[in-house]
């Protein structure tokens, strides 16, 4: 993963703990085709994707993602 992806991730997780599935897409659009990362990001299982009622939210409340987190805040 993209170290510019990983960040946005960290932006997007301290704001909310979860965002919409179309939101996320739109969010890393500018890293390129946003629904390959997005589905690459699930695949990975540094998000999760949960459905509810029609809607589709990914959490960014995930044991990798706290891993990644973790490793990222150490000092070098």
């Amino acid at each position: 993963m993209k170290p510019e992806v990983l960040n946005k991730i960290i932006e997007l997780n301290k704001i909310s703990g979860w965002i919409t599935i179309p939101q996320l897409v739109r969010e890393l659009s500018e890293f390129g085709n946003s629904n390959d990362i997005v589905n690459e990001l699930i695949n990975d299982k540094i998000i999760e994707k949960i459905t509810e009622e029609k809607v589709d939210i990914c959490s960014f409340n995930t044991l990798k993602l706290k891993r990644i987190l973790k490793l990222k805040n150490l000092p070098n």
